[in-house]
């Protein structure tokens, strides 16, 4: 199927780390897909081809290309998208670019982007803003500016863009959609809300709300195996416990969670990166603040602070709800936080997709102005043509 006599085709194989990453890459895949100038195809070292069959068919991808992990390497793609670390092994001169799998800023001393860049995951890096890009040329230097390039957070364009029904999401939950809405969302560390607070006062201050109460966590928080991420505790059991009113429900583990932040008039959240998605929607938000949390982004920690009705007592957050949930909020901070955290919102993935096209054609990104080669579109393929 090359253009050119043998020469393969410039193509983009994203290398699938769990389902979290990718609700991240199938933004980015559709807009591919739609463009035809690249090949497209999916591959995971940790997922099997059945899982990502049935993950690609619940995005509406069931076009996309699946190879299995072993034959990665033998695709020679010109370019690997990575949201975690990597999962398949290709050829050496392949370029690797870092797309983020969530929206934080700063969560960490050292931010999980940069991470991958200075572990020689990934040479090259789609940022989420201009704020982030001038961060990494400060803790980088040299030619990051080359590297990088602000595409914005390609897996929040539905979200921002209304693309989500929130009368069926709740009716699908077993909830009506007439009652006011509270979600109720944790980080997996240990100063998170879940972690550091106590849990049985959030759920007496929430069950004597007339409201609809969701809840649910980083990924991460429901590997009741690892010290690390769940201090090897089964949350999901813990959680359903505490939230056991009629009007609760308590989600695990979800490829996506936008619906349900779109369905929520008012979020209780922390340091997770889901606290700033949801602040895309102008919505109120409650947010714990763990003392001994420090982010390594005071700026952005800063306009965040601007925003939101900060709490400790998990106790008070029915008080809060009642003074606070149905004030609309001041739109000016909000749009301040925005603007620093995000780029080109509504429309990251288009943009993502072009600076892909062009690092795979041209092997640099486009930037936002350089013209990529026209190319003939490529030869439509079949799932199973390279196993």
């Amino acid at each position: 199927r090359s253009r050119t006599g043998n020469a393969p085709n410039p193509s983009v194989l994203f290398d699938v780390f769990s389902s979290f990453g990718f609700a991240a890459q199938s933004a980015v895949i559709k807009h591919l897909l739609s463009r035809g100038r690249v090949d497209i195809a999916i591959a995971s070292g940790r997922l099997s081809e059945r899982e990502l069959f049935d993950l690609s068919a619940a995005r509406g991808l069931a076009e996309v290309n699946v190879i299995p992990a072993s034959r990665a390497r033998h695709a020679r793609p010109s370019v690997v998208v990575i949201t975690d670390l990597r999962s398949v092994r290709v050829w050496r001169s392949t370029r690797f670019a870092f797309l983020h799998h969530g929206s934080s800023h700063g969560n960490i001393a050292v931010p999980y982007a940069f991470y991958m860049l200075q572990e020689g995951q990934a040479q090259y890096m789609l940022c989420l803003s201009e704020a982030e890009k001038q961060q990494g040329e400060a803790f980088f230097g040299g030619d990051f500016s080359a590297r990088a390039v602000v595409a914005g957070p390609p897996k929040l364009d539905a979200l921002v863009n209304g693309k989500f029904d929130r009368a069926q999401v709740l009716e699908t939950a077993g909830l009506d959609p007439r009652w006011p809405t509270i979600l109720v969302n944790s980080h997996w560390t240990p100063t998170s809300l879940f972690r550091s607070s106590d849990l049985s006062l959030l759920g007496r201050s929430l069950g004597g709300l007339n409201a609809n109460v969701l809840v649910t966590a980083h990924y991460h928080l429901f590997n009741a195996d690892s010290e690390n991420f769940s201090g090897r505790i089964d949350w999901l059991a813990r959680l359903r416990t505490v939230f056991d009113g009629p009007r609760m429900r308590v989600l695990s583990r979800i490829a996506d969670n936008h619906p349900i932040l779109y369905a929520a008039d008012v979020l209780i959240g922390d340091h997770s990166s889901i606290t700033l998605e949801y602040a895309t929607l102008y919505r109120p938000i409650l947010l714990y603040r763990n003392p001994s949390h420090r982010r390594s982004d005071a700026a952005m920690d800063d306009l965040l602070l601007d925003t939101v009705i900060t709490f400790q007592n998990p106790g008070s957050v029915s008080d809060l709800i009642h003074t606070h949930g149905q004030v609309p909020i001041d739109p000016q901070p909000r749009k301040r936080l925005l603007e620093y955290c995000f780029a080109h919102l509504g429309e990251s993935a288009h943009r993502a997709a072009q600076e892909l096209e062009s690092l795979a054609i041209l092997g640099r990104f486009r930037n936002g102005t350089e013209a990529v080669p026209d190319l003939p579109p490529c030869a439509p393929s079949t799932r199973d043509e390279n196993r």
